[in-house]
């Protein structure tokens, strides 16, 4: 049932995307396209809130289940990583309770995402019209809102990600203000406010600072507050690491590298998957600080596609939801690498792959083995399962993978057009002056 709902709304958001790049947006001004956007994208969010969980009577499921309790845990006092365990941050587990406290029902955690993704749209639209032009923006617009990717992220699951996505566009607004205490504050708590995985995009955001001593002083102080407060009360602030560290997902190289004979079970092996994780991140930062210009937003914005991107293939746990923190990012790139109407399609044909690709993990692999490890998994399966079975899973799993790196040669080749055309313009301008 999950699974056919999935496909029929993802199916019908392709159909719409097509329709909708068609159309021409410019005739419509800044203001008025602002609003419109935003209503649907309301419209879409809040319509499924109510048929789903009001009108149908369905209890939110997936990780919601697990904000729910921590919730009621941290309602009767219990302090987190001390009285109960979690990988999230500990504000994220504090607010998700203050929802709760409001409206004692899961429901009122998707309610809360939602919230939080209306709110930040319209920063991520302002930002793109800063960094880029209004096309750009209204595709880029145009591209997330007919996304079932944030559609069940989001809108139906109420995941903490759309939180994850407001704190970077935050952390980039302030950038664009020159405000780097603000900016390295906003990006040290979203640590802390979502999860430790936020602290990928920081070195970025740090690169591009122009006052990197006083971003990095803010960007601690929330971090060494929190936790410092944390420890006096006794949590163990090694848990999330230690929960998460041999925790594997299917959709990536490390996955792939599995079938192919590496045990993934291998404590050796899985350090050896981080290895080859932190070298990647490591070899874009490099590029990173080599090429930045803290006059070009648009490279920063890029950036964040790159390294989430990056995380996404070479990381052994990267489900498909991760894709919301940096999607607004993702679309921009999309939209400025020659977009046309095929491209729209590949776009919508991601979106499918990505947002079945979990539940086809759980229903095809994990929920009949005894192990978690899903290449483990598999293989142990291959000879119970019909073919066509693991086939499709196979061919599911290479298609995202091969999408993630398609993202990131576009990315980069839209990065080096883009630097290539502010040379030329400012040799130009020179020139003239």
């Amino acid at each position: 049932m999950v699974l056919a709902f999935k496909l029929v709304v993802s199916l019908g958001l392709l159909v719409l995307l097509l329709i909708a790049v068609r159309l021409d947006l410019s005739r419509l001004r800044d203001r008025q396209f602002t609003i419109l956007s935003w209503a649907t994208l309301a419209a879409l969010r809040v319509g499924v809130f109510v048929v789903l969980y009001l009108l149908v009577g369905l209890t939110p499921t997936s990780d919601n289940v697990v904000y729910f309790a921590e919730a009621k845990s941290a309602l009767a006092g219990g302090v987190i990583y001390r009285d109960f365990e979690s990988t999230y941050g500990p504000l994220v587990t504090y607010m998700n309770a203050a929802a709760v406290y409001l409206w004692n029902s899961p429901k009122s955690i998707v309610l809360l995402a939602i919230l939080i993704e209306l709110a930040s749209f319209p920063l991520w639209l302002h930002l793109a019209r800063r960094a880029f032009d209004e096309p750009a923006a209204r595709l880029a617009s145009v591209l997330y809102i007919l996304s079932p990717i944030p559609f069940f992220t989001t809108g139906v699951s109420g995941l903490n990600k759309s939180l994850g996505a407001a704190y970077l566009g935050l952390g980039i607004f302030f950038l664009l203000k020159n405000r780097d205490g603000l900016a390295g504050f906003i990006m040290g708590l979203a640590i802390p406010g979502v999860k430790f995985l936020m602290a990928v995009f920081a070195p970025a955001a740090w690169v591009f600072s122009q006052h990197k001593v006083r971003f990095l002083i803010t960007f601690l102080a929330p971090l060494i507050a929190l936790y410092g407060v944390l420890f006096m009360l006794g949590a163990d602030l090694t848990m999330p690491f230690r929960m998460q560290l041999n925790y594997q997902t299917s959709g990536n190289l490390p996955f792939f590298l599995g079938l192919l004979g590496l045990d993934a079970a291998s404590p050796l092996v899985q350090r050896l998957f981080d290895l080859i994780l932190l070298s990647s991140l490591a070899i874009i930062f490099l590029i990173h600080v080599s090429q930045t210009r803290t006059g070009e937003t648009r490279w920063l914005i890029h950036m964040c596609s790159i390294v989430g991107l990056t995380f996404m293939f070479f990381s052994k746990k990267s489900y498909t939801t991760y894709l919301v923190l940096f999607y607004f990012p993702l679309c921009l790139s999309v939209a400025r690498n020659s977009f046309s109407a095929a491209s729209a399609a590949q776009f919508g044909i991601f979106n499918l792959v990505a947002t079945i690709e979990p539940s086809l993990l759980f229903r095809w692999v994990l929920n009949f083995s005894t192990t978690r490890i899903p290449s483990l998994a598999f293989l142990s399966l291959v000879h119970r399962n019909p073919v066509y079975i693991s086939v499709m899973f196979i061919v599911v799993n290479l298609a995202l993978v091969s999408f993630y790196c398609r993202f990131l040669i576009g990315t980069w080749r839209v990065m080096l057009h883009e630097r290539a055309e502010w040379r030329r313009s400012a040799v130009a301008e020179i020139q003239f002056a």
